[in-house]
Order: C-alpha cells, then structure tokens, then sequence
C-alpha cells in the first residue's frame, strides 16, 4: 500500500478522534455556532489527517503483512495461510531449521 495512492483513491479513516471532531462540528452546527469555529474545526481536521497519515507510514509493513494475511485466508483458507507461513515466518523458518538439525535440536532440549 502506498499512501500517495490512498491518497488518489481518496480513502478515508474514520477513526475515534475523527468521529469525535464529526460529533462536536454537528453539535455546534445544532447550537448555530459553528461560523465560529471553523478555522479552529479545519485546521483540527488537518492535524488528525497528518497525524494519520504518518501512522499509516509507520505502520506500513505490518499493514500489508495483515492485508496479505487475511486474503490468503479468504481464498486459499487456511491451508493455504499455513503454506505461506512456512515460506515467509521467520519464527517457522527458524523452528524448521532448528528441528533439522539434530545437534542443535539435542543441545536445546539437554538442561
């Protein structure tokens, strides 16, 4: 995933602090108060968008480990999850190597 392409496709995420911004724009709007906080409301909308999309850098690699997790688990199910789990997990690669290699194995299991 790449973010200037979410950004193209114009995905949105409502998010908690999001939803609670909505919330307090539509009671200001009811109180007809709104006309004054706009700016304020903007530039709060633009903060959490940076904040956001900064979250979403950071966080990238994990996103698209979970993304590609859960559409091999749609479509090749489980089964298939375990197949890519053997290829891909360092800690099942490490398990498999070390199950392998008897003298290793042995120096684990003695106390």
């Amino acid at each position: 995933m790449n973010l200037k392409r979410s950004k193209k496709q114009n995905l949105n995420f409502d998010t908690g602090n999001r939803n609670c911004v909505k919330n307090t724009l539509a009671a200001a709007k009811k109180e007809k108060i709104d006309a004054t906080i706009t700016t304020e409301y903007q530039q709060l909308l633009n903060a959490l968008q940076k904040s956001e999309e900064l979250q979403l850098n950071e966080n990238q690699k994990e996103i698209k480990k979970l993304i590609l997790e859960e559409i091999i688990k749609r479509y090749q199910y489980k089964e298939g999850l375990y197949q890519y789990y053997i290829k891909n997990n360092l800690e099942i690669k490490k398990a498999t190597s070390i199950l392998n290699n008897s003298p290793e194995y042995n120096k684990i299991l003695q106390p």
